[in-house]
């Protein structure tokens, strides 16, 4: 749990120094193109993270629209991959809902007064929040890619497994 607060805090903080350092020479444009991408990586890891538990964890979906037949248990390892895969799609849902607030914050505010006569605060602001959700992704799919490479290495050890057994009966 420390290291999750950890983890925000210092990407937080990381969203912040470039959203101070960088934010006057960025435009929203130039930030746009960012959201663009942002929001098809989102959806795009949203959708196959959680095709990827119903597939390979079944059981778990059935429990959770069943409760009555909740008749299903996992190892640790298999308990902490479907906890990175939940966690992720929730950082993929997060960030998508917050780049429609983004978006549709910043049409409401950019042409205010407040923010005209201050656009150079307000470009530090939009691209720390943009650096801060885009470190989530890149963790997001970092945690997807390093799922991928425990599944397999977990396959190959089953099978390096099977085949001592299988050498063993012969």
């Amino acid at each position: 749990m420390f290291s999750k607060i950890l983890r925000q805090l210092s990407f937080l903080t990381l969203g912040s120094l470039a959203g101070y350092l960088l934010g006057e020479k960025i435009s929203f444009a130039e930030i746009k193109d960012v959201l663009g991408s942002l929001q098809n990586m989102s959806a795009a890891v949203f959708a196959l993270a959680g095709l990827w538990i119903a597939y390979i964890y079944p059981k778990a979906i059935i429990s959770y629209t069943s409760p009555e037949d909740n008749e299903w248990s996992y190892g640790e390892d298999s308990t902490k991959r479907i906890e990175k895969l939940i966690l992720t799609i929730f950082t993929s849902a997060f960030i998508l809902v917050a780049i429609l607030l983004f978006n549709y914050l910043h049409a409401i505010f950019n042409n205010l007064d407040l923010v005209k006569n201050n656009m150079e605060n307000y470009n530090r602001l939009l691209l720390g929040l943009v650096t801060y959700i885009s470190l989530l992704q890149i963790y997001s799919i970092s945690s997807i890619m390093l799922a991928n490479i425990e599944f397999v290495n977990r396959l190959y050890k089953l099978k390096t497994i099977k085949e001592g057994k299988d050498d063993l009966n012969t």
